[in-house]
């Protein structure tokens, strides 16, 4: 068994299990904007490198002498899933299945580091050399084939994968009604881009701190109060951009971008509720 997590107790958490559920935590999140065998896809190619005899050597040796920090970082597992991807499906000569893609391999190579610039100030295209990294291949083979063998069938990454291009090729010709114009396009699929990146990593953390309390991500799930964890959350961030400096330029700068999104934030709520009530004014006059 390849080994994801391990409790203080000892429990480990196979590298399966961990997949599953983050892919079904991560379509349910999705499937809100139509978009879940992407989220589903996603959740299960994201830890495809720790199914390696590197990996869980490394995290045994973690969990045995926690106090040794040295090797943190040293195995990477969080592009192998977006390497495959890259190698299958961004060859191919259909626009929308490259882009599909490309959605895929960002989302998941970036998942713990942040997201990866696709072309760096110099121009450069650091997307393509994440991608082909040397180092990668390494694992890269082993890791595929135990992800097969243990996790998933090939079949089903291809039906997935094909479904998520019809889920793209539909959400951008929503996107196309509402202003086709193509700054706008390209600025609406890197908004997708970061709420694919926001699902994926608020489920992987989700069912990671799950199994570390043993409770089940399912009814852990809805015993929490979103709405109040939302609220504290909320006050908890506008405290601490409060006390952020306001000294330089930039500092300004920032504070209006800020402020102007909190003004946002508090118009589309108005809205949202005088919508809401609308609708429900009209459900009870029929």
């Amino acid at each position: 068994m390849y080994v994801a997590h391990i409790r203080e107790d000892g429990t480990k958490q196979s590298v399966k299990e961990h997949l599953e559920n983050v892919a079904l935590l991560c379509s349910t999140a999705c499937k809100k904007i139509s978009l879940e065998n992407m989220g589903r896809l996603i959740g299960l190619l994201h830890d495809m490198g720790k199914e390696t005899t590197e990996f869980k050597n490394y995290i045994i040796y973690s969990f045995q002498y926690p106090e040794d920090k040295s090797r943190r970082g040293t195995v990477d597992h969080a592009t192998a899933g977006a390497k495959f991807i890259y190698k299958t499906y961004y060859c191919s000569k259909n626009p929308y299945e490259k882009l599909t893609a490309q959605i895929i391999c960002l989302v998941i190579c970036s998942h713990h580091g942040g997201l990866i610039d696709c072309i760096d100030l110099e121009l450069r295209d650091k997307f393509t050399s994440r991608m082909n990294r040397d180092d990668l291949e390494i694992n890269y083979d082993e890791a595929i084939n135990n992800f097969f063998q243990d996790c998933c069938e090939m079949n089903e990454i291809y039906r997935l994968f094909m479904e998520a291009v019809q889920e793209i090729k539909n959400i951008l010709t929503r996107i196309r009604l509402v202003y086709d114009k193509k700054h706008f396009v390209k600025f609406s699929m890197a908004l997708l881009i970061k709420f694919l990146l926001s699902c994926l990593i608020d489920a992987d953390r989700y069912d990671t701190y799950s199994f570390m309390e043993s409770k089940d991500i399912i009814d852990n799930e809805q015993g929490i109060l979103k709405n109040c964890l939302w609220t504290v959350l909320s006050e908890h961030l506008n405290r601490k951009l409060d006390d952020l400096p306001k000294i330089s330029n930039i500092d300004l700068l920032r504070n209006l971008i800020s402020q102007s999104c909190k003004s946002l934030q508090k118009i589309i709520q108005e809205y949202t509720s005088f919508w809401y009530l609308q609708v429900e004014e009209k459900h009870f006059l029929a």
